[in-house]
């Protein structure tokens, strides 16, 4: 005879729920708090310790009704449109991670009876079975937005700094493949006449003499603490001489990138200034990490 853990199917139902509902926010690009994520989870957890208990919870309607509230919970305020396609997202995401499930099960098979048993399935089978999920989803998305960046080379730029914002034109460069030496998050790079009108003054005065080496005394130059820990030095090569020079960077609130149809954000994006036009008929004045797409969900 075997035993059924109470607390063990609760966990893991609550982790699996969670990273559901996360993948589901992140396809979705809805802002939800945690808590809302884990009280959604906490539900679809202790549903499934009372379908053990009463047998009347496994039929259908009940799963309906139950996926409703979850989805209500979770991503409350919703529109009744949206309510939609964050249902089929959430639905589409079990899918899928089940199906990886099933997958390994199928393939860990050692018997040449092919009957399929689900029950007793044990939990690193369920969680690599979601990591393959996670990949795959990843991998779709880049595939998305790859397949975009062949039709859309260039976009509308919102970039914000405290209650400032700043308008201005990108251009997707493939080949554009700055980043952070620390985080590794992607940097776009823009124009400093045209970045500078949003800038802090002590920043633009510091900006104006830096001479392209990493400054180790910076903070006895710059006072404000604030800008301190918004400034990024970012090694990069120019096309004419092969020393690696230090571009200044400065973290941004968040970027919001338009197509022309709907807009995109990043949140904290460090953009890296080019003293030089980077477009010579003045066309755009920034270049787009296409890794920002794929942070932002694509387009």
């Amino acid at each position: 005879m075997s035993y059924v853990y109470g607390e063990v199917v609760l966990v893991e139902n609550f982790l699996i729920n969670f990273i559901i509902l996360k993948v589901t926010s992140s396809i979705m690009k809805k802002k939800t708090r945690r808590l809302q994520l884990a009280l959604g989870a906490l539900l679809g957890a202790v549903y499934s310790l009372m379908q053990y208990a009463h047998p009347i919870f496994t039929k259908f309607p009940f799963k309906v009704m139950l996926s409703v509230l979850i989805i209500l919970i979770s991503f409350s305020p919703i529109r009744l449109r949206d309510f939609t396609s964050h249902m089929l997202i959430f639905y589409g995401i079990s899918l899928l991670f089940g199906g990886c499930v099933i997958g390994l099960i199928i393939l860990g098979n050692k018997s040449a009876n092919m009957t399929l048993t689900i029950y007793g399935v044990r939990s690193t089978t369920v969680m690599i079975g979601i990591f393959i999920g996670i990949i795959t989803i990843i991998k779709i998305r880049e595939l998305i937005v790859d397949v975009k960046l062949k039709s859309n080379s260039t976009m509308e730029i919102c970039i914000y700094l405290h209650d400032k914002k700043l308008f201005t034109k990108g251009f997707i460069d493939t080949g554009c493949n700055v980043v952070e030496p620390l985080t590794g998050k992607p940097v776009l790079l823009a124009e400093y006449d045209t970045i500078k009108k949003i800038l802090p003054e002590e920043f633009i005065h510091y900006y104006d003499t830096y001479d392209g080496i990493q400054d180790t005394d910076i903070e006895a130059k710059i006072h404000n603490t604030e800008i301190l820990k918004r400034i990024r030095f970012i090694p990069f090569n120019t096309v004419s001489t092969d020393k690696n020079e230090k571009m200044l960077g400065y973290q941004f609130d968040k970027v919001e990138l338009g197509d022309g149809q709907k807009w995109q954000e990043v949140e904290k994006v460090c953009v890296g200034i080019c003293k030089r036009n980077l477009c010579e008929d003045y066309a755009f004045q920034a270049l787009i990490n296409p890794k920002l797409l794929y942070m932002s969900g694509g387009l």
